[in-house]
């Protein structure tokens, strides 16, 4: 089977396994663990996943199972997070986990765990000290092949680190960029990357309300193409301008999720205007919060509604 076909969604207190066939989608499992805020399906057929938590006290899991190529679904023991480690983010590359967040100093970590050794040692992902600050975690990190990106996040100047792991389980730090800042207290919320775009989600607030923005970067030498940006003012009573809630990267289009209105597309290039309004309405969609992708389609959830879209 193709695991890049495979999701989960939300089912009550708990999480479901779906998959997206023939323009269905189709529940597979309710998986043995609880709602999750952030999952990964490794081509292997892992599926790890975490609750974020703000309370370092709290015990912690990676919540782990794992899909067989004839769909059959097996539960493996979970992980404990060590004790003060706040894991912001996760993901694999065949059988390597990597986590990243911040420890109970408050400084950004990343560790990788080998998912076959039974002993599942957390092993340290070196993060240069010169740039490690307080208050900082990893709060992204994105894979393509054999690059991996920790995306460095909070209290500016924030960076990309990025690692070459043809050794899934030694990667080596080769480049670190410096992102551009976009607002007061930007908080990078995630990431997407294929072989041509890096495109970061954050959000800002000030005085005059908060913002969403979409940087673009060219993932070749990593040039910032252009910043996407939206703006909700803190009186509601003014007419709110246009919104996004969440985005897609699909080969050179950027899909973004644009509440009432549905979907909209750009088309991406090196030199972005930064002009909302510039996006292609999808005809025929509305009510969409979120968006997954799935394989080379993508699945929205808006209202409560949840369907499959092939991609335009």
């Amino acid at each position: 089977m193709n695991f890049s076909d495979l999701f989960i969604l939300p089912d009550n207190q708990a999480s479901k396994l779906c998959k997206y066939e023939n323009n269905k989608i189709v529940e597979m499992s309710k998986l043995l663990f609880p709602a999750i805020t952030k999952y990964v399906i490794s081509d292997t057929g892992w599926i790890a996943g975490i609750k974020i938590k703000k309370r370092r006290r709290k015990k912690s899991f990676i919540y782990l199972s794992r899909v067989l190529p004839d769909e059959q679904i097996i539960k493996v023991p979970n992980i404990l997070i060590p004790e003060g480690y706040i894991a912001r983010t996760i993901n694999m590359k065949n059988d390597v986990l990597y986590v990243g967040g911040y420890n109970s100093s408050l400084y950004e970590v990343a560790h990788l765990i080998r998912l076959e050794d039974k002993a599942r040692e957390w092993i340290p992902i070196e993060i240069p000290s010169k740039y490690k600050m307080n208050g900082k975690p990893i709060d992204d990190i994105l894979i393509l092949k054999n690059k991996m990106i920790l995306v460095d996040n909070l209290i500016f100047p924030k960076y990309l680190f990025d690692y070459d792991i043809r050794k899934e389980d030694e990667p080596e730090l080769i480049k670190i960029i410096r992102l551009p800042n976009h607002g007061t207290y930007e908080h990078i919320r995630s990431g997407q990357m294929n072989d041509n775009w890096i495109v970061l989600f954050s959000s800002t607030f000030g005085i005059n309300g908060h913002a969403y923005h979409i940087n673009v970067l060219n993932a070749n030498d990593y040039s910032d193409c252009g910043t996407f940006s939206s703006r909700v003012p803190v009186i509601t009573k003014k007419k709110k301008k246009h919104t996004f809630f969440d985005y897609c990267l699909k080969n050179d289009k950027l899909i973004l999720a644009c509440g009432k209105k549905g979907l909209g597309i750009i088309k991406l290039s090196k030199k972005l205007t930064g002009k909302v309004s510039i996006y292609k309405k999808v005809k025929g969609i509305k009510n969409v919060e979120k968006i997954i992708p799935v394989g080379e389609n993508i699945v929205v959830i808006g209202n409560g509604d949840v369907r499959g879209v092939q991609v335009i």
